[in-house]
């Protein structure tokens, strides 16, 4: 989970989505107030994650990694 808000996943629910390319849960407020992908200064575990999968990459010159396509985020 990127963050430490209290949600449910699942049809209809709405309170987030699950990154497939990354295996990661993301609340909705975290998906939409980082329209350029999460920070990874901000959220050491995920970067620490992504590192050890080889996503961590494909960060940007702002710190930023960007989020995979939607077809990928499902």
């Amino acid at each position: 989970m990127l963050c430490r808000r209290s949600m449910r996943l699942g049809g209809g629910l709405g309170e987030g989505r699950h990154v497939a390319a990354w295996n990661v849960a993301v609340c909705d407020p975290c998906h939409v107030e980082n329209p350029q992908g999460p920070s990874l200064a901000r959220h050491p575990r995920l970067a620490a994650y992504l590192r050890s999968k080889g996503i961590a990459s494909a960060e940007n010159g702002a710190g930023f990694v960007a989020w995979p396509a939607e077809r990928e985020a499902a």
